[in-house]
């Protein structure tokens, strides 16, 4: 989808912000998305919102799970298997 002056729609640039900040879109798109940003202050904005929140989301610790927890699951994923290869 394109507006009138070439340059792709809020839609198609919506859609892809989040595969640019990842890499993923082809030269063809990476070109036409790049002339959007450059184009528009807004997207230049959600562009550098993206990449912000993609660090933050980076640079925290995942959680863990408490130990107790842990083997509990695998005791009972391993009796639930052993139950299973004896049927």
């Amino acid at each position: 989808m394109r507006q009138r002056n070439g340059l792709p729609s809020d839609a198609w640039m919506d859609a892809r912000v989040e595969a640019y900040i990842d890499d993923t879109l082809s030269p063809d798109e990476r070109t036409r998305f790049e002339a959007r940003v450059w184009a528009d202050p807004h997207w230049q904005e959600q562009v550098e919102r993206a990449h912000s929140i993609r660090l933050a989301l980076q640079s925290r610790r995942p959680p863990t799970a408490p130990t107790e927890l842990t083997d509990a699951i695998l005791t009972r994923a391993s009796a639930s298997h052993c139950s299973e290869t004896k049927a």
